[in-house]
Parts: structure tokens; sequence; C-alpha cells
């Protein structure tokens, strides 16, 4: 028995030296990552401070450049008023010298003159209201600088709030088993314990032992996550400082500029206005000789192509599709009343010739132009000037080279495609764009309107909800475009609104149906882009309210909404069978983390279970 009982010390001795080990193996990694965070927060200050230093040389460098066109415009100034001195000065020689004709003569030019001034003045007032809206433009640009700044930093703080988790998650973890060790050597200890009376002083010791350890553990903890956050919080008060001053420094530069800008233009103003005025003419005369022979070469072009055609017909489409300027197209999207598809042909023609001028338009998009607009050429004109300026203005040519150059990146091994402003609408509503493919591989969306928030209305900006809609519809028109292209069928988005939990309170604030009309203000943008639109979830009164306005809708635009009370079957059957899963599971547990599908990428894949949210892996 003595034998055994100094065995069985001897084991919990050695467990305990165990246990000390393991908690000294965990403050080393501990120490270890703190250092780690501390280089990684000096190396991200030495990066902005020699960002700040570029940025100062380059507005040095402007300020020399505008200072140097300065003095160029006031030299400019100081010969023509020269000038202008002469001129009067021959002008009043030349009066003395004139009889009454003369007299009469000068009235006439004087007046004609002040025709000429009225003509400058208002060219000078269109030059300001230019000037007016680049201004707001450059406001607005930096604006949303300021918005994403604080997207970035919001995200990480989120970002550290995870890993905070995560650490409380394993420490607790770690407690939970060396409780439960204690809790079985405890049962142990107790059974023997008739028989080990002398061990019971010993046990009893190494308990309080390992009582004082734990508190002593517990409070050097409460201790470092004390000190954490107030390092925290001295950071984040820096950084406020660092954005204030530099906001500051902002705005003076803007006072700064607007003035020399106001200085410039008052000296500039009639040169410019002479430039601009014959650089106009030019421009005109350019236009009205360019057209006819760019009408006259797409006539040619069209000859050819169908002559061709004639020779080497195309294989003939599908049953319930016909060929249309080269894509295949579902008949119902056809019109009500078109016959045949060679007058489709002839004005997509006329489409590209007429907006040549201003857009640069492909057969494709002229096809979903004639289609959206019933084959009216002249809407389809004008529709399209009001996309050429709506792009123009919003700048979505260079959106859509960042969408594209993302797009690459996912193609390359890049872990997902990310859409602008989506963790910010997500506080609106929860919304999965391109979140699932159907089997046809067109895209589609989700939109959650039940989980709609009301008191978010507020919080989130115009702005960011119209940057966000801008960028997700542009993504939309990218799949669609490279699809067409590479299958010869005119390709479509998918939408699903998803009508569980809407409540009346929701439908009715005027607010926040204003915000999510925002959301999908730019999809006006892209004609004939959606192909079908499921309503699931809905309730029995927008099941008869949907009754009554259908009729009097077009068969074409009817044909294309569906309603149901649950998840409609024609949905199901459109997607495959593992995004027909992955469906149910998104409508039942709404995420506003769904990633973004690519075009040709593979579909979700359910491999694991849980909180009856699946998990989901893409090649």
């Amino acid at each position: 028995e003595e034998e055994k009982r100094q065995q069985e010390e001897a084991e919990a001795e050695k467990r305990f030296q165990e246990a000390e080990e393991m908690e000294k193996q965990r403050l080393e990694e501990e120490n270890r990552q703190q250092e780690e965070a501390v280089a990684e927060s000096k190396r991200q200050e030495a990066e902005e401070v020699e960002k700040q230093r570029l940025e100062e040389e380059k507005r040095q460098q402007e300020e020399a450049e505008a200072e140097k066109r300065f003095q160029e415009a006031e030299e400019m100034e100081k010969q023509r008023l020269e000038e202008e001195n002469r001129q009067q000065e021959e002008a009043v020689a030349e009066t003395k010298l004139e009889d009454a004709e003369e007299a009469e003569k000068q009235l006439m030019e004087e007046e004609k003159r002040q025709g000429e001034e009225a003509e400058a003045e208002k060219k000078r007032q269109e030059t300001e209201e230019t000037e007016k809206l680049r201004l707001e433009k450059e406001t607005r640009q930096q604006e949303e600088a300021v918005e994403e700044r604080q997207r970035q930093e919001a995200e990480k703080a989120e970002k550290q709030r995870l890993e905070k988790k995560k650490q409380q998650h394993e420490e607790a973890e770690v407690e939970k088993k060396r409780q439960e060790a204690e809790e079985m050597e405890k049962q142990r200890l107790e059974e023997e314990r008739h028989e080990q009376e002398g061990a019971e002083t010993k046990r009893q010791e190494v308990e309080e032992a390992e009582k004082q350890r734990t508190e002593e553990e517990r409070r050097q903890q409460e201790e470092a996550e004390a000190e954490k956050k107030r390092q925290e919080a001295e950071e984040m008060e820096k950084q406020r400082l660092e954005e204030k001053r530099q906001q500051e420094e902002a705005e003076a530069e803007t006072k700064r500029q607007e003035a020399r800008e106001a200085e410039k233009k008052s000296m500039e103003q009639e040169t410019l206005q002479q430039e601009e005025a014959a650089e106009k003419e030019r421009k005109e005369a350019e236009k009205v000789e360019k057209q006819p022979l760019e009408e006259e070469k797409l006539q040619q072009e069209v000859v050819e192509q169908k002559s061709i055609d004639v020779v080497a017909p195309q294989a003939s489409p599908p049953k319930g599709y016909v060929l249309v300027g080269g894509y295949q197209i579902r008949e119902e999207q056809l019109p009500t009343g078109c016959k045949g598809t060679t007058d489709i042909d002839s004005l997509i023609t006329q489409v590209q010739a007429r907006c040549s001028g201003f857009l640069d338009i492909g057969t494709q998009n002229a096809l979903r132009f004639l289609l959206g607009c019933n084959l009216d050429v002249d809407e389809c004109v004008r529709r399209a000037e009001g996309v050429a300026k709506w792009r123009k203005g919003q700048s979505m040519d260079e959106l859509r080279a960042q969408l594209k150059a993302g797009l690459s990146a996912c193609r390359s091994g890049a872990p997902s495609m990310s859409l602008p402003h989506q963790a910010e609408v997500s506080k609106l509503a929860i919304l999965n764009p391109c979140a699932l493919i159907a089997a046809n591989g067109y895209p589609v969306s989700i939109w959650h309107v039940g989980s709609a928030n009301s008191s978010a209305a507020s919080s989130v900006k115009d702005d960011v909800l119209r940057a966000w809609s801008r960028g997700t519809f542009e993504y939309v028109d990218i799949w669609l475009s490279e699809q067409s292209e590479l299958e010869g069928r005119l390709a479509g988005h998918i939408q699903v609104f998803n009508l569980s939990g809407i409540s009346f309170w929701q439908i009715s604030n005027s607010a926040l149906i204003e915000k999510l009309k925002l959301v999908f203000s730019a999809g006006e943008h892209y004609l004939e882009a959606v192909t079908h639109i499921y309503v699931i979830n809905s309730s029995s009164l927008f099941t008869v309210a949907w009754k009554l306005v259908k009729g009097f809708l077009s068969p074409r635009t009817a044909g294309k909404i569906h309603v149901d009370s649950g998840i409609s079957k024609n949905l199901l059957a459109a997607l495959d069978p593992a995004s027909a899963k992955q469906l149910r599971s998104l409508v039942e547990h709404p995420r506003q983390d769904a990633p973004v599908l690519w075009p040709g990428a593979a579909g979700p894949i359910a491999i694991g279970g849980g909180s009856g949210v699946a998990a989901v892996k893409y090649s």
C-alpha cells in the first residue's frame, strides 16, 4: 500500500508538471503573437508615412505646375491688354477722320459687338455650369473615398473582434477541459479517500496550489486584456485625430485651389471661350461629314454578311429559339406580332449607325435595346443616349475594368469575387448577387426583401446604395456578355425576390422603400438583361394582388414573372441540383456572406451540416 501511494503521488506530480509545461507553452505562444501584431502595426504605420510623403511631393509638384500656368496666363493677358489699347487708340484716330456716314457704320458695328458679347456671356455661363458639375463630381468622389476608408476601418475592427472572440473560445475550451480533468480526478480521489487518509492532506494542498495558480492566471489574463483594450483605444483615438487633421488640410487645400481656379478662370475665360467655339464647330463639321460614310459602311457590311449567309447558312436553332443578329433567342422574347427575323437584322444596323456618334454599341447590345424597346428604333436611340450619358457621368468604363480585373484574379486562383460596398448594403437588407448558377449557366441572384431593416434606412447613405447598384449590375452585364458571345445565345439574369418575413410596417415605410429603389436603380440602364423574375414565399394578399395586376401587363412582360407562396417548381427545375439545394439553405437561413460566383465557376456543393446552414465549396 505504501508503494502504491508513492506511485500515485508520483503520477499526480507528473501530471502537475505536464500541465505547467503546457501552460508555459501557451503563454510563450501568446507573447509571440503579440510581438508579431506589434511588428505588423509598425510596418503599416511606416507604409502610411511613406504614402503621405509621396502625396505631399505630388501636391507640391501640382502647385508648381499651377503657378507656372498662372504666370503664362498673366503674360497672355498683359499682351491682350496692350493689343486692346493699341486698337482703341487706332479706333479713336479713325473716328476723328470719318464723317457722319462712318459714325452710322460704327453704330451698326457696336450693335453687332453687343450681340457677340451676349453670346460670349452665354458661353461663359455654360462653362461655369460645367465647372460646377465637375466640382460636385470631385466632392462626391472624395466622400466615396472617405466612406471606403471608414468601411476598411470597420472591417479591420470586425476582424480584430472575431480574432478576440476566437481566442476567448479557445481559452474557454482549455478551461473546460481542465475543469473536466479536475472533476474526474476529484471523483477518483473521493472513491479512494477511505483507503488513502494519508494522501488526503497532500491532495488538498495540490488542489489549493492549483486553485491559486488558476486565479493568478485569470488575473494576468484580465490585466493583459485590459492593456490590449487600452492600446486599441489609444490607436483608434490616434487614427481619429490623424483623419481629422488630414480632413482639415484637405479642406484648406480645396479652398486654396478654388481661389486659384477662380482667379485663373477670370483671366483665361475669353481665350477658352474662343477655343471651345472653334473646337465645337470643327467637331460638328467632322460629325456631319463622318456619319453618312459610317452608315454606308455598315450597310455594305450587312449586304456582305447576308451574301455570306446565303452561301454558308448557319445551323438551325433548337426548338423554341430563333436566330437574330447571329444570336439564338427564345421565341417569347420577341415582341407581340413580330413575324420573321430578317427585318430585325436591318433594324440592328440602323441602331448601330444612329448611335455611332455617342456610343460604341455592338450587335448584342443593339439587339437587347431593340427587344427592350419593342423594335422601336427611335426609342432605342433615345434610351442609348441616356445610357451613354449615364455611363460617362458615373465613370462606368473604369468600374468595368476594375471588375474584369477582379474576375481575372478569381480565375487565376483568388478565393472569391468582391463587389463594392457589399457589407454596408447588408445593413439595410441581405442581398446575394450571383450566388447561384442555373443549369444553362445563367447567373442567379437572391434578394431577401423580408430582411429589410427599417431602422438602418437612415444610416446607409444613398451614394453607397447607388455605387453598390452600379457595381452589381455592371458585373452581371459582364457575365451575360461573355456567356452570350461564347455560346451564341442571348443569356439572361435570373432574379429571386424572397418575401419571407416581410411585414406591413416594411411596406408602409416610405424611407425604406426609397432606399430599396436606390439598390436596384442601375438596373434600368441594362435593357433586356433579365430573363426571369421569381417572387417566392409571397403572402396570400400579394398573390391576389398579382392576379389583378397581371391582366394589365403585356404577355411578354408577365411571362417573365412567376409568383409562388413557396419556392417555385419552375425555379428549382431551372437550377442544377447543387444550386437547388443551396437555394433552400439560403432562403431558410439568409446569409450576407454568400460568395459571389463568376462565369464558368462550378456551382455550390454542400459538404457539411451543423446549425442548418450548409458549408459550401467552390472550385
